[in-house]
């Protein structure tokens, strides 16, 4: 059987998200998340409060919500808060487990952040990967060259990095996925056309 991740993205513009609308919730905060109550849920969240924000859903195994608001209301600040980057009120459970009864690496490992501006730490494109042989295939499915492993990093665009930081955070197989702003930078269709 296949893993499925769960997705929460933060976009002004759902347009490459997928999103499940079923019953809808809006923070104080004026954002609002799409919300699925379950007694199996695969993410809890309960009374997350952060600042000005206070939140509460449940997420089910493969769904994909894309949370939408002004700036300011305070996407990012759940999106971290959810993956254990900032300091909560509120509970947060995954498949039950709460998130105070896992090392903070061990939750992070199972629940991963990739921010609007990741940092590079490398100057070689594939230098970002464990593996690189196991990320090309993803790699040239999101339209970056097969070719572009050896690159200075600096050669792709901010989009292209962009599409390469998420292909570096689907390797890592995580349950939960919190995008923050996935597709700001890129096309919605990456090029397939590349000049060496």
């Amino acid at each position: 059987m296949e893993a499925t991740a769960t997705c929460l993205a933060r976009s002004m513009s759902a347009r490459s998200i997928l999103t499940r609308r079923k019953r809808r919730q809006r923070s104080p905060g004026g954002f609002s998340i799409g919300c699925n109550a379950s007694f199996d849920a695969m993410l809890t969240v309960r009374g997350l409060k952060r600042l000005h924000i206070s939140v509460s859903f449940d997420l089910q195994d493969g769904e994909c919500v894309a949370l939408q608001g002004p700036s300011g209301a305070g996407k990012t600040v759940l999106l971290r808060s959810i993956a254990d980057l900032d300091r909560t009120e509120g509970t947060v459970k995954l498949d039950g487990t709460l998130r105070e009864a896992m090392p903070a690496p061990a939750w992070r490992k199972q629940v991963t952040y990739l921010a609007t501006e990741p940092g590079c730490w490398s100057d070689i494109v594939q230098e970002h990967f464990t593996v690189w042989d196991d990320a090309r295939p993803l790699v040239t499915r999101l339209g970056l060259p097969e070719v572009c492993g050896p690159w200075p990093i600096q050669r792709l665009s901010a989009g292209e990095r962009q599409w390469l930081w998420l292909v570096r955070t689907l390797m890592l197989r995580s349950r939960v996925l919190a995008l923050d702003e996935p597709t700001s930078r890129s096309t919605p269709h990456p090029p397939r056309r590349w000049n060496p």
